[in-house]
């Protein structure tokens, strides 16, 4: 299922509002849409250099941060946000 929803993730068009060449977005080698930051000559994992982007207004997207919401018992956005990188980064791996 997990699969299907990164599948039809992939085929959604980005809102023309948001402004996504400010992030040099590119395509990975699998297919991912992911931001090219000044990190790249740093020594930190890839994930964490080149994160992803998702959607805003998709199913897989608010699935992933239901999940977080409650997994982390309510817990703010910065404290979401540092989880779900790190739970990223250990799905990759």
């Amino acid at each position: 299922m997990l699969k299907k929803s990164v599948a039809s993730a992939r085929k959604v068009r980005f809102c023309r509002r948001v402004n996504l060449q400010s992030l040099h977005p590119f395509l990975d080698k699998e297919g991912y849409l992911r931001v090219d930051r000044r990190l790249q000559h740093s020594h930190l994992p890839y994930d964490s250099k080149h994160q992803l982007i998702l959607p805003s207004a998709h199913h897989f997207t608010e699935l992933v941060i239901m999940n977080g919401h409650l997994r982390l018992l309510h817990a703010g956005p910065q404290l979401w946000s540092a989880s779900l990188r790190q739970q990223l980064r250990q799905y990759r791996e």
